[in-house]
């Protein structure tokens, strides 16, 4: 009691039942993607986020930069990023933030050209 603890690192475990993959970076998903979409995407990755889900949680269409990833079926999401082992994922961006500054300032995190993860 009171003795205080710094967390190194955090591991989840990643089987058949409970799985993660990444964290990617904007190449990473950008040379996932190629071949695999109709339309490619242009420039860096900036944003990459599930825009719809369908009744059982399932992603029904996702967004990378705004722009919809064009696939056949919402099943077709699991080769388009890798061979996901299920098409029941959500997608989780980190180090992605704003900052109020003094005077009104605001800055985001990763700057332009900065790296964006996706795990």
């Amino acid at each position: 009691k009171g003795t205080l603890v710094t967390v190194i690192e955090t591991v989840t475990e990643s089987n058949q039942m409970s799985w993660i993959r990444g964290p990617y970076t904007s190449d990473a998903l950008l040379a996932l993607m190629k071949g695999k979409v109709p339309t490619a995407v242009s420039g860096a990755v900036k944003t990459f986020e599930v825009s719809q889900k369908g009744p059982s949680g399932r992603p029904t269409e996702i967004l990378v930069n705004g722009q919809k990833v064009d696939v056949k079926t919402p099943d077709s999401y699991r080769s388009a990023f890798g061979g996901l082992p299920s098409t029941l994922f959500t997608i989780d961006q980190t180090a992605r933030l704003t900052i109020a500054g003094a005077s009104g300032r605001v800055s985001e995190r990763p700057a332009e050209g900065g790296t964006l993860m996706a795990a």
